[in-house]
């Protein structure tokens, strides 16, 4: 109970109703600041990313919000992007950058907020711990998935499976959020395909009916992306026109690499250690095998919401070796291996391997497996805080090409340069 004095008397508000709400506010804020605290332009000197502009605003301007949602991208829907840019037309063009970013923010967050919820309390029975964890997904060195609309479908993703793994609420608040996150999964990217078995199967052997119909609607999800996905005659990223170039040297260093030791050492220390001649050698295989054999453990002894968690990490990792897009021109897997490709694709499983080590740090039947652990830890501690911040984007001035939009002709065609360098979005004038 929360005491609450007036002039009246002091009367008192039941626990349950003041401090959750007053709890994921802070937690909300408080990881906003840290958020952007990696990249102050995300907010003072907001720009369009990639498809943000090409695919995203540039469809709901030209088609229309309505026949814009209903174009597939690269094979599947996504309905996220395609509903924020329909919501920023109500806006001067100027502001759409920002609402992208705010947007991808808050998506971003998400995780965190059920994490630190008491719904986790069975699975991570430590408050702290919980909190370390969310540090530890807030802190991850990963600039290509950080604050933009593009990629927060793989937050979205996440986000789905923290809710399916979490202590299903019977809260008419919760449940809102978890069916319309759930929903929205459904339509934006393939992760459906890969969440709806996960779901269904924890289901079954926890005989829950909320996940049940949970399962359900990421079912219908996964339908509607294979019914869009037929539907496509070309679709870049399958289309073979670029080998794969798998080999086993190249798979060792793109797993051992990008997923294993970018845990532990963070980017910059995976730049430093593929720089170096020991890299061309058999540390990649040493490094694979260690840390697949730590996956192996964890599927075999964790308990079920790590191993259905270490089961998603692995089918994305498994769609990244098999349908990558890294380049237009050089064989996928050579790109793969190089530190800073691809880096998208690696965010949920390193974050799994992260799970793994700290679960093994607290369960490994080993002392000496312990300590190591703890010390991985403590190491991907150090690496994570050393790649902080992220450089600033390059000022492409979009005010100023905002206003050069806003004062042309009905009819002219406006090329605007955003981010990546290189890259252009072309308006025409309504």
């Amino acid at each position: 109970m929360k005491a609450l004095s007036t002039s009246g008397g002091t009367y008192r508000i039941p626990l349950r109703f003041y401090v959750p709400w007053v709890w994921h506010v802070l937690v909300f804020f408080a990881a906003a600041l840290l958020l952007i605290s990696r990249r102050p332009d995300v907010l003072s000197n907001a720009q369009f990313w990639a498809e943000d502009g090409t695919v995203w605003y540039y469809g709901a301007y030209t088609f229309g919000p309505l026949k814009a949602l209903l174009i597939p991208h690269t094979g599947y829907y996504q309905t996220l992007p395609r509903l924020v840019a329909a919501f920023s037309l109500w806006f001067p063009i100027s502001w759409a950058p920002l609402i992208f970013n705010l947007v991808a923010l808050g998506i971003q967050i998400l995780p965190v907020l059920v994490l630190l919820s008491s719904r986790y309390a069975h699975i991570i029975s430590l408050p702290h711990a919980r909190l370390l964890l969310a540090f530890a997904y807030l802190a991850m060195p990963n600039g290509e998935v950080h604050a933009n609309l593009t990629n927060a479908q793989w937050h979205l993703a996440l986000t789905t499976a923290v809710i399916v793994l979490a202590e299903p609420s019977t809260a008419w608040g919760w449940r809102c959020f978890d069916l319309g996150t759930i929903a929205l999964t459904g339509v934006s990217g393939p992760f459906s395909l890969i969440l709806a078995p996960i779901v269904l199967l924890r289901a079954y052997v926890q005989r829950n009916r909320w996940l049940l119909y949970l399962g359900l609607v990421l079912s219908v999800g996964a339908l509607v992306q294979l019914t869009a996905y037929s539907q496509q005659t070309h679709v870049p990223r399958l289309d073979g026109q670029v080998p794969l170039g798998a080999s086993p040297t190249l798979f060792f260093r793109i797993v051992g690499g990008q997923v294993f030791a970018q845990a532990v050492v963070g980017y910059s220390g995976f730049s430093w250690l593929s720089s170096q001649a020991v890299w061309l050698g058999q540390l990649p295989l040493f490094v694979c095998v260690v840390g697949l054999g730590a996956l192996i453990y964890a599927l075999r002894r964790g308990p079920l919401e790590l191993r259905l968690f270490t089961l998603f990490a692995a089918w994305i990792m498994f769609g990244a070796l098999v349908t990558p897009v890294a380049s237009l021109t050089t064989p996928q897997w050579e790109i793969l291996a190089l530190p800073g490709s691809g880096l998208r694709y690696w965010r949920i499983p390193v974050l799994a391997f992260i799970l793994v080590l700290g679960y093994l740090a607290y369960k490994a039947p080993i002392r000496v497996c312990r300590w190591t652990t703890v010390g991985l830890l403590l190491a991907a501690a150090a690496g994570n805080l050393y790649d902080w911040r992220y450089a600033p984007w390059t000022d492409l001035h979009w005010p100023d090409h905002a206003q050069a939009f806003t004062a042309a002709k009905a009819g002219t065609t406006v090329h605007i340069p955003i981010q990546p360098e290189g890259w252009t979005m072309a308006l025409v004038k309504h």
